[in-house]
């Protein structure tokens, strides 16, 4: 019985579906369509085609028909082959099949021509279009060439002084090319036989490069100094002297440095160009043009650069500041950049200041603390996120202050040293951690084990401070090794901490002291010790460690062996310091942070100028700024507030 009944639902199925396919087929009433894709050229030289095409239907095309002049339809597919045509004309149609039998009425069709082919017994043909000079003074040549053949150009080969021809492309340019007579020749080669051009184009010159000149080192744009020192340099390999004029005078013959003194106030030019061996003269010639003034009754006591703003404190306790000033780093109520140094407010107590990334504090007489500028992350200590254009200030008694990127320390009276701000990496230094997290401080927090402090420096992700005892402390971020402790890598990862064993404390470095002073750079460290010898650790790749090595260093290591250091600043990717008055600094130059012309990086101390009395100096991310035994004030790098490689005369108000 149930077997009966499964044959039953079974043949009722059966039914079904082939009375379906029958319906299909009786309604199936639209032909298919056919459309080519791909078609031959009017005209072919050769003697093969090919065809691509395709269809449409209501169900589906099952296939296609193929027919080739006044030949039969046959079946066929895309892409379609024709073979061995003979020359003249052709035609061409395709019709679509669908999956009832149904063909498609109106084929698609194309028509071309075959060309009688001829033998391609011409070669090809060279043209040169763009040569040098005849007689060139440039060590470089460039080159295009073009070719014509009745079959088309396949490639190109060129040859240089007599060497095998090799493949090449148009436009060519030839590179630091040897004083001398010179042969190009190219040749087209055509398709499809390959023949080359059998009288390839060529081209003879000479060259005879003119000596060059750099300006190595030159007087500010603007300066009250009288005395002007030039240092010019040639890398042409023959070169003999160099010719000087200054100001209206004659060329004559000079030397490679060259000093004016007892200058006029008004503006001075100076120019020179080298000579070579053979007695060419290079052009055009190198010009400075400077201009002396009278120096203002302006002069600073103290000096700080930030990261796109400085400030300085007048001899007359005034705060002046100028530069960018976007979230009202100036501290003068507006957020209006200001080029020249401006008033910061009236008072005239002002006895410490120090510029951060975006924010900048200072201290008043006798112990106040005022912040101003960016406050994202609480930075400005003042219990909020809000950014201020005038100073506000800061709870406590304070003796010094220091600004990193977002965060901010100082020390109180009392010696005990604290940082607010951004806590990343545990840059507060406060080991203050809450269930898995590093929380920012919107007020001065204390640094963990931090008393007795007697100085201290925020860098770019962590900070550093020399004790009483001149020992030396460190915490916050040591990516490179910064920290100075011999390990490298984040001992206090990120604001999230996964490992709550983590140390985020302050711990000291791994050479002991005493130790007069230390500053925090980007990814770096140095510092001086009472002896006067100087240490750096930290991040190396642009020379930071001022010992001609580019590789990580996390264990302090003497920059060399002079005992004559007393300051020295770090930031960003570079190093600035005083040697008995002298400045030299190292590290990248990518922004003329280092105040000397025509190099991109000094991996050893090296002199910034020839000037020589200098008293303070300070450093950020691309600039430097530094004041003079006279009191006048200098910055040099790339910034809003400098654009100058050598150090350049603040103008004061």
């Amino acid at each position: 019985m149930v077997k009966r009944r499964v044959w039953a639902l079974c043949l009722t199925l059966w039914l079904i579906v082939s009375c379906t396919n029958d319906i299909n087929r009786l309604t199936n009433d639209e032909s298919p369509e056919t459309v080519l894709v791909e078609v031959p050229e009017p005209l072919v030289h050769g003697s093969s085609v090919i065809f691509v095409f395709t269809g449409s239907d209501d169900f589906s095309v099952n296939g296609f028909e193929c027919q080739l002049d006044s030949a039969s339809f046959s079946s066929c597919s895309s892409p379609h082959s024709i073979l061995n045509l003979e020359p003249g004309g052709h035609t061409f149609a395709v019709r679509a099949v669908d999956s009832s039998g149904q063909i498609d009425p109106t084929p698609a069709t194309a028509a071309w021509t075959v060309l009688a082919s001829t033998p391609n017994n011409a070669a090809p043909e060279t043209l040169l279009t763009l040569t040098p000079e005849v007689n060139s003074s440039d060590a470089d040549a460039v080159f295009e060439f073009s070719g014509t053949d009745d079959t088309g150009i396949s490639h190109f080969e060129c040859s240089f002084d007599g060497a095998a021809f090799e493949l090449c492309e148009s436009p060519l340019v030839l590179f630091d090319l040897a004083d001398a007579e010179h042969i190009f020749a190219v040749r087209a080669v055509d398709t499809p036989q390959g023949l080359a051009d059998s009288t390839p184009a060529s081209f003879t010159w000479s060259i005879e490069t003119l000596p060059e000149i750099e300006v190595r080192y030159q007087p500010s744009t603007i300066t009250p100094l009288t005395t002007a020192t030039i240092i010019l340099d040639s890398p042409s390999a023959d070169f003999s002297h160099f010719m000087c004029a200054f100001d209206s005078s004659d060329y004559e013959p000079c030397t490679a440095t060259t000093t004016r003194e007892l200058l006029s106030l008004g503006e001075h030019r100076f120019e020179a160009y080298a000579v070579d061996t053979a007695g060419n003269e290079g052009d055009p010639p190198a010009l400075v043009v400077w201009n002396v003034v009278t120096p203002t009754a302006w002069s600073v006591s103290s000096i700080t650069a930030g990261f796109d703003h400085a400030c300085a404190i007048a001899t007359d306790g005034t705060l002046w500041c100028w530069g960018s000033n976007g979230f009202g780093q100036l501290g003068i109520g507006s957020a209006t950049s200001q080029s020249v140094p401006t008033q910061v407010g009236t008072q005239n107590d002002w006895i410490a200041i120090s510029a951060g990334r975006q924010h900048t504090c200072g201290i008043r007489s006798p112990d106040s603390l005022w912040c101003w500028g960016y406050n994202l992350y609480g930075q400005l200590g003042v219990g909020d996120t809000t950014s201020y254009d005038t100073p506000q200030l800061v709870a406590g008694n304070w003796q010094a202050v220091s600004l990193g990127h977002w965060h901010s320390c100082a020390i109180n009276t009392s010696d005990t040293a604290f940082c607010w701000g951004f806590n990343e990496n545990g840059r507060l230094g406060n080991n203050n951690i809450v269930g898995s997290n590093l929380p920012d401080s919107h007020v001065p927090s204390a640094v963990y084990g931090g008393t007795g402090i007697s100085s201290i420096s925020a860098g770019a992700g962590h900070s550093c401070a020399v004790k009483t005892d001149a020992e030396v402390i460190c915490w916050g971020s040591n990516s490179d090794g910064q920290l100075g402790d011999g390990s490298i890598g984040e001992r206090c990862e990120g604001r999230e901490m996964s490992v709550l064993d983590w140390e985020c404390a302050p711990a000291p470095i791994a050479e002991s002291g005493p130790w007069n002073q230390i500053h925090a750079g980007g990814r770096h460290s140095c510092g001086i010790k009472n002896d006067g010898s100087a240490w750096c650790f930290g991040a190396a790749e642009h020379g930071q460690m001022g010992t001609a090595q580019t590789t990580t260093q996390a264990f302090p290591g003497l920059v060399d062996t002079a005992t004559d250091y007393s300051t020295i600043a770090a930031a960003g990717d570079h190093v600035c310091a005083l040697q008995n008055a002298n400045l030299v600094c190292w590290g990248s130059n990518s922004h003329g942070q280092l105040g000397l012309q025509g190099i991109s990086t000094s991996t050893m101390p090296s002199s910034t100028g020839t000037e020589t009395a200098w008293i303070a100096i300070s450093a950020a991310e691309h600039s430097s700024c530094g004041i003079r035994a006279d009191q006048s004030a200098w910055c040099w790098g790339s910034t809003s507030y400098v654009q100058s490689s050598v150090p350049s005369f603040v103008q004061g108000p």
